[in-house]
């Protein structure tokens, strides 16, 4: 057989081993090997947060002492209102209410409310956009949802104090917040004693919406609040398309920082003409090397100054207020203060 033969030969013999092959034309050309698709988690689409009218910046303090109602006919006592801040802008109004029933609540305790629509110092930031007027964006990093934050509420108990369900919080707010399409409203909480949880961005939610009142209902979880440990709220708004934020495991708290000792631990002041009085200051963690700060939640009734590890407190109208003492890491002593005409104890 020929050289060109045999190549002719083995040619067509390749030819008709294939699924077909292309000759002037004829025949059917194979279909294309498609192309592996990766396998894995999609990625969620990001829901935008809503448009919140804007706010002017506002940041105001309430203190007093926590006062356990008497039993009603029932038999069942009401439930402890928590003082909350008379003074904020036109619209906007809180409650904070807390069960009397199976809490425990040493004898003179109080609390300090502070509210405000810009994010305390010293923790994690709860917002990754600033937004002007002091209106902030945090995000679900679990499913790219961004929301505005719309008030924070901070509250520190003198002494420790434990409640049989989380806090119950309702906001009155301007009627253009609550006329907002499609949004829901949450609470985010932050404990420093849990900062391994970060901001819990389902602590309590969806709010219900009545009128230009938002109201939530608490879990029915133990919740202790320790002695001078701030715990930060935050109420915020996702749209109605966005998932819903996942609640947070259970975590035990960590041990509480080296507390701050104030002595005295309560200042009473008869009159408005009564020399000013001072504050000792002692610090159980003895390798601090940092400052003091002190601050009068209402210098309107109380002013303060500090040097070293002693503040001076001067009264200047009849009132009750609370100083607090706070350290560069953050820790902190309140200490209650009473201006009266009369002999009131406040401690």
């Amino acid at each position: 057989m020929s050289r060109k033969l045999f190549a002719g030969f083995v040619l067509l013999s390749l030819c008709g081993g294939l699924v077909a092959c292309s000759s002037g034309g004829t025949g059917t050309t194979p279909p294309p090997i498609p192309t592996p698709v990766p396998t894995g988690t999609p990625t969620p689409t990001a829901v935008p947060a809503p448009s919140i009218p804007p706010q002017s910046n506002y940041a105001v303090t309430q203190t007093g002492t926590i006062s356990v109602p008497t039993a009603g006919p029932s038999g069942t006592p009401a439930p402890i209102a928590i003082p909350v801040p008379s003074a904020l802008p036109t619209g906007y109004a809180s409650t904070i209410t807390v069960p009397s029933s199976n809490a425990v609540i040493p004898a003179n305790t109080v609390v300090q409310t502070a509210v405000s629509n810009q994010q305390p110092s010293g923790i994690p930031t709860l917002s990754l956009l600033r937004r002007p007027n002091a209106v902030r964006t945090p995000r679900d990093s679990g499913t790219g949802t961004s929301g505005a934050t719309i008030e924070f509420v901070t509250l520190a108990f003198t002494q420790q104090v434990t409640f049989p369900t989380q806090p119950t919080f309702s906001f009155t707010l301007p009627s253009q917040f609550t006329a907002i399409p499609n949004v829901q409203f949450w609470i985010a909480a932050y404990d420093p004693l849990r900062s391994v949880l970060g901001w819990q961005r389902a602590y309590e939610g969806p709010g219900t919406v009545s009128g230009t009142t938002i109201a939530f209902t608490p879990a029915a979880q133990t919740t202790i609040f320790y002695a001078n440990q701030p715990v930060y709220f935050a109420l915020y708004a996702i749209s109605t398309a966005a998932s819903t934020p996942t609640p947070a495991p259970s975590v035990a708290p960590a041990a509480t920082p080296a507390p701050l000792a104030a002595a005295p631990s309560s200042l009473e002041f008869t009159s408005t003409s009564d020399a000013p009085k001072t504050i000792a200051i002692t610090d159980a963690a003895t390798s601090y090397t940092g400052g003091y700060t002190a601050t009068s939640a209402d210098p309107t009734v109380a002013r303060v100054s500090i040097t070293g590890t002693t503040a001076t407190v001067t009264p200047v109208a009849n009132g009750f207020t609370a100083v607090t003492i706070v350290t560069a890491d953050h820790r902190q002593v309140i200490v209650p203060v009473g201006v009266t005409t009369t002999s009131t104890t406040v401690q």
